[in-house]
């Protein structure tokens, strides 16, 4: 990572260089340490245009591996082995810069509001947009648990009619081309918790579609208070983490179904929360 400016004599270096400050020559590896505790962000649209020195600094991707420490955004040594073994050293930094500014979608939950703590906002309801509302804490279920580790007592519940509610995201309108998920293939983790009250059994199925270049595959977990393994009242996981999905990803369309089984007026209905989308690299 570094070179031998910080043993170089201050008139060795040009009156501009970042490396000098009051006659006096800033070792690489300070300027390191005070440019990771500056935001990304900052770091790409003002500070690199310093000088050409700090540019320098700036555009070598070891830094980058350094600022993700010290924004506590951690990678898994398969996503480092992975990254370190690219030919193309800008879509490295590409990568870096953009996980370390969060403008890439990675690792991080791409459903708004997962909960309904904002109503019905950001959800388009396919069908039967009258038989899905939103309860500020559950009517007739266990509270969620706090396993769930979410920030409110918001859930989603459904009617005597099948009612889904939708999200779809286009990767490439948040950085994600096509052939950049094919070179990175991070794993696509999905989720919700599910409840039936405890005096009306229901159903609840969570479908993802993904759009890729030749083709389209879908992924269906489905739920039921009828099941088994399930207890009236109580929250369980629908949970899992997709890898085989088709070449070319460009499009993934986020679907949460569910209805009461019983015919009941008024909603009485599966129960939803902590709806999760996310790429994990």
């Amino acid at each position: 990572m570094g070179n031998n400016t910080s043993i170089r004599e201050s008139e060795d270096i040009p009156e501009g260089n970042g490396a000098r400050f009051h006659e006096k020559i800033v070792p690489e590896e300070i300027l390191y340490i005070i440019f990771s505790f500056v935001p990304a962000r900052d770091l790409l649209r003002s500070v690199t245009y310093v000088c050409k020195y700090w540019h320098d600094l700036l555009t070598h991707f070891h830094f980058w591996f350094r600022k993700l420490e010290v924004e506590r955004i951690a990678l898994s040594d398969e996503t480092k082995e992975k990254l370190l073994s690219l030919d193309d050293e800008k879509r490295a930094l590409y990568i870096l810069q953009g996980l370390a500014t969060r403008y890439l979608p990675l690792n991080q939950n791409m459903i708004k509001n997962p909960c309904g703590a904002d109503g019905l906002k950001h959800w388009h309801c396919r069908r039967n947009r009258k038989m899905i509302a939103v309860e500020s804490e559950p009517v007739g279920s266990d509270p969620i648990p706090e396993e769930a580790k979410l920030p409110t007592q918001h859930c989603f519940v459904t009617s005597y009619q099948s009612s889904s509610r939708t999200q779809s995201f286009t990767l490439n309108e948040r950085g994600l081309s096509p052939e950049l998920m094919d070179l990175l293939r991070p794993k696509i983790y999905v989720c919700q918790w599910v409840s039936a009250r405890w005096d009306c059994r229901s159903e609840s199925e969570l479908v993802i579609a993904l759009c890729g270049a030749q083709e389209t595959k879908r992924v269906k977990l489905t739920w039921s208070s009828d099941d088994e393994d399930v207890v009236g009242s109580k929250w369980y996981k629908m949970e899992t983490t997709i890898t085989d999905y088709p070449a070319g990803l460009s499009e993934i369309t986020y679907s949460s179904f569910g209805k009461d089984l019983q015919y009941w007026a008024g909603f009485y209905g599966s129960k939803t929360t902590g709806s999760t989308l996310m790429l994990v690299f």
